[in-house]
């Protein structure tokens, strides 16, 4: 739960629930891939939003993420909340 920051490797293929935990601190994700991982069918419960601060991808992939992502949450107020932390990485 005090995790604060975390590297996901480019080889991820698939998520579901891996960052539902209550974190004490805000959560900082970095994923290494140019194509995103692909979520659950139901994504509502892979990032606990409340915890999420930033999620990084590679320069010139946010919107690949985000429309990827996207698809895959059936609940529009937690994917807001996920669209709006996924930042290119600086």
């Amino acid at each position: 739960a005090a995790l604060k920051d975390v590297v996901m490797p480019a080889s991820l293929e698939y998520m579901d629930k891996i960052f539902n935990t209550k974190f004490t601190t805000p959560l900082v994700v970095h994923f290494l891939g140019t194509k995103p991982p692909e979520l659950a069918s139901n994504a509502n419960n892979t990032f606990n939003v409340n915890s999420l601060d930033t999620i990084y991808v590679p320069a010139g992939c946010a919107e690949e993420y985000k429309t990827a992502w996207g698809a895959r949450y059936q609940n529009a107020n937690q994917f807001a909340k996920v669209s709006a932390a996924i930042k290119e990485e600086p």
